[in-house]
């Protein structure tokens, strides 16, 4: 072979791409880490705050036709962890990406009306969006514009400057998961919360992802 040229997988090799989002789900006591699009093979950690030691821990890496991979763990959280954080890095020699679960109970101000609390701080949030069961949007605020869907302006009562939701009118259509996403130029935070009305109206539990953008390194 010519020394004078690449060989030829060499030639469709892709340059670096770095890690861009680093999802979390929650499944029952299940939950899941992954990424994808990544070039070089990445790499995925686990870890607990406070510290404490993990199992189940199973990881796969796949990669496609356009050599870009593609990783995923999962582990289950005993119900005896509720106190703990769970947090999942994915890197590569170039960045590195964080997203952490955490579970907390709520509870509602009154049997009539519910407050949905997005973050425990209290700063003013430029962009905000709440779903519903994942993909229905609530409203959304860019800067400081507020939109509230067609569907949800009867039951959307009043937002907070730190994006806090609270809602009136439920009925069993209401029922379900309530997602919030803050975002700000280096980070972005997704909240999760389960709403039962069969339990007075008492949100009881949370899934909080917090999904760090943090910068390429060098």
């Amino acid at each position: 072979m010519d020394s004078r040229h690449p060989p030829l997988n060499a030639l469709f090799s892709p340059t670096a791409t770095p890690v861009r989002k680093v999802d979390l789900q929650q499944v029952e006591q299940r939950i899941t880490c992954s990424s994808e699009g990544i070039y070089p093979q990445p790499e995925l950690t686990w870890s607990t705050s406070p510290s404490s030691s993990i199992t189940n821990n199973n990881t796969t890496v796949h990669q496609t036709e356009q050599q870009l991979y593609s990783i995923s763990s999962s582990l289950i959280i005993p119900n005896s962890d509720m106190d703990l954080n769970y947090s999942c890095a994915v890197s590569t020699r170039r960045n590195r990406k964080r997203a952490t679960f955490r579970q907390q109970g709520l509870v509602t101000e009154s049997q009539s009306e519910t407050t949905i609390h997005c973050s425990s701080s209290h700063t003013p949030v430029t962009n905000l969006i709440w779903r519903f069961d994942h993909s229905q949007i609530i409203l959304t605020k860019t800067d400081s514009q507020y939109t509230v869907s067609e569907e949800w302006k009867q039951h959307v009562k009043d937002v907070s400057e730190s994006g806090s939701l609270t809602l009136q009118d439920f009925s069993s259509d209401q029922e379900g998961t309530y997602t919030c996403e803050l975002a700000d130029a280096v980070e972005t935070k997704i909240t999760n919360i389960l709403h039962s009305k069969s339990l007075l109206s008492t949100i009881y539990c949370s899934t909080t992802l917090f999904a760090s953008f943090n910068k390429i390194l060098l």
